[in-house]
């Protein structure tokens, strides 16, 4: 989720100020982290809002890779679900939700006392 939203904020920023690099874009402080920046990147070129557009002599591990928005959107992300219920399934099971009210019966308790 947090990848998605950065990667969000990544694309708007370089609608604004153009092509950059990850160094770009991180020392723009638009993530925590430059790991977190490389994920928003990453996840952005796999569904192909971002590309990737090198450079002449700068390969993809110098760091030197800039990127530019393609104009197509994220997909949209799916909304938080919550965990399902574990109610409705005792009572399919026929197992009541309160515990029933036990009446046991009077006992009494002896002690026994040396002295």
């Amino acid at each position: 989720m947090q990848t998605h939203i950065d990667a969000a904020k990544l694309i708007t920023w370089m609608e604004e100020h153009g092509d950059a690099t990850v160094d770009i874009l991180w020392r723009a402080g638009l993530a925590h982290s430059r790991r977190a920046v490389s994920d928003a990147v990453a996840y952005a070129v796999n569904n192909g809002a971002i590309e990737a557009v090198s450079k002449a002599g700068a390969g993809r591990v110098s760091g030197r890779r800039t990127y530019r928005p393609t104009g197509h959107s994220l997909p949209v992300q799916k909304k938080f679900r919550p965990p399902a219920e574990f109610e409705p399934l005792l009572t399919v099971w026929g197992i009541p939700l309160e515990a029933p009210d036990l009446t046991g019966l009077m006992t009494r308790r002896c002690e026994m006392f040396d002295v």
